[in-house]
Parts: structure tokens; sequence; C-alpha cells
């Protein structure tokens, strides 16, 4: 867990604690694992490029190079998130929300006759930190729930090769909104736990620009991508997978 993370973790439980002091434990936390479709085309077209460009890919140019494993697309983003609302009236939350999803890809090549190897693996990290409302629906469980999120999301790209890493090659941040649904399923009528599904949607206003990863892992041949073809990461779609501990009166008395 990294030291955004775990403060991202704490800043919600003082939060959490500090209205639960102030008003009463009229109170949820979530925490759990959440999944992306994220196509971050600006960075799948350089990493297409670099793949392409190489001439370890045409063994009829250099029969002593070659791929053993190719860098790839990446569409998909996974991590942990967690979650806090505070009922500030009859059926209205006020939500906050964090989510810290990442993946990598790598590849590795023999350079040489003589079996030299060079890998390079290119990690995306992402951080989004949200406040919004929700809204419990009309139901006899209250266990729906319909919420939008303004969101600050960070998205750095980290580049390793051999030994050496070079952190934030990419660091961009990003403002947009979420919306989400959550269906809520308790354990046991009246039990303050119980399982979160929650699909959600994020948008962001700007696009991320990928031009200095590009510059770095295709120095000779960067200016043959547009920069338009070098942006994007606008919009996400993913599910979350949360535990909930529900501590407002309200809810779990069903009143």
């Amino acid at each position: 867990m990294t030291s955004a993370s775990k403060s991202a973790g704490a800043f919600l439980l003082f939060i959490a604690f500090s209205l639960s002091t102030a008003y009463g434990q009229d109170i949820y936390m979530g925490a759990g694992y959440t999944v992306s479709y994220w196509p971050l085309m600006g960075l799948n077209n350089i990493l297409n490029h670099y793949e392409s460009t190489r001439s370890y890919d045409d063994p009829t140019q250099n029969p002593e190079q070659e791929t053993t494993n190719a860098t790839g697309s990446i569409n998909l983003l996974s991590g942990f998130t967690v979650a806090g609302g505070y009922l500030y009236k009859p059926e209205m939350n006020l939500e906050f929300k964090y989510m810290n999803r990442r993946n990598s890809r790598w590849s590795s090549q023999v350079v040489d006759a003589g079996g030299g190897s060079f890998s390079r693996s290119i990690t995306v990290v992402t951080n989004s930190y949200g406040i919004g409302v929700s809204k419990l629906l009309p139901s006899k469980k209250r266990d729906y729930i319909l919420g939008a999120t303004v969101n600050l999301t960070n998205l750095q790209v980290d580049v390793s090769e051999e030994n050496k890493t070079k952190e934030g090659v990419v660091n961009s941040n990003m403002l947009g909104g979420m919306v989400f649904m959550k269906f809520i399923y308790h354990f046991k009528a009246g039990s303050p736990l119980a399982l979160s599904f929650n699909p959600y949607i994020q948008f962001n206003l700007t696009d991320t620009d990928f031009s200095s990863l590009n510059r770095l892992l295709n120095p000779n041949t960067y200016t043959q991508l547009s920069s338009a073809e070098q942006r994007g990461a606008r919009l996400a779609m993913g599910i979350e997978i949360q535990l909930v501990y529900f501590i407002y009166t309200k809810f779990n008395k069903g009143e």
C-alpha cells in the first residue's frame, strides 16, 4: 500500500469519526475491490508504436533479436476502494470515495547472439478522490443507493528499466465526476454488515497527455505520432465490491 493510499484511508476515517462525534453515529463505511474498463488510448498508441518500431519484431531484419514478451495494451485497471457516508437528512447522504487502481505491462527481449537481454515495464497508477451526494431509493429495505461525486484523479505512469525506476514520467491531474448505483445485500435482517455491488461510470473533463512517455520510449520515432494520438483517458466504467458497515441508526432500525 502506497503512502497516498494510507493517507486517503486515514482521511476518510478521520471524517467519519468527526461526523459521528459531532452529529451522532449516522454514518457508514465500506472497503473493497474495484475493476475498471478504462481505455487509455494515448498510452496504448504509444505502446503499440513502441512494439512496431523495434527491429526485433522482424526476424528478417535481425534474426539474433527476438521479443520474448510484448508490452501490450492497458485497458483494465484494478485495486482497492474505500468509501464513507453521512446521513445529513432523511434518505440523503454526503458521500466520500477513494479509489486506487493500477496495471502494468512489461517486455523483455534477447538483444544479441550471446543471450544478452533487456527488460522494461510500464506501470499505470491512478488515485481518485471524490465527494458528492447519494440518495436512498424508495424500497422496503432501502437497499439501493443512487449517487454522484465530483472527482479529482491523479494518473501516473512509471517506467522501470532493469533495476532503475523512473517515477512520474507522466503525472496528470484530472477533474471530473462519477455516477454510481449501489446494490446492498445484508447478511441478515437488522445486521449492520452488508455486501455492496456498485457499478459506476467515471468521466474526466480533460485528457491526459502521454507525450513525455512517447519521447522516452521512442526517442527516434516519437514524431510519427500526432498530438491527438498521444492523448486520452477521459471515460472509465467499472464495478466495486465492498464490505459495508452501517452504523447510522435509521438504516439499521428501518425507521
